[in-house]
């Protein structure tokens, strides 16, 4: 499994439990607010896709270093 996925899919998964969280609360408001499950999966949202981001942009460096090493 290549470095950082383990996190990014914990990530995934936290993200998933907190939308949950949220949706349960709007469809049953006596339970509480849902500003902090909300305000957690935008910035988890934001964060994933800078990860992913980053995955991308190391394995494109990888394969043209691969493609112009001579070894």
């Amino acid at each position: 499994m290549p470095e950082g996925m383990p996190v990014l899919s914990s990530s995934c998964f936290l993200l998933g439990l907190l939308m949950y969280s949220a949706i349960v609360r709007v469809e049953y408001p006596e339970i509480g607010s849902n500003f902090m499950p909300t305000i957690l999966c935008i910035v988890l949202v934001f964060w994933i896709a800078y990860r992913i981001k980053a995955f991308k942009k190391n394995a494109e460096l990888d394969s043209d270093k691969d493609f112009h090493d001579p070894e």
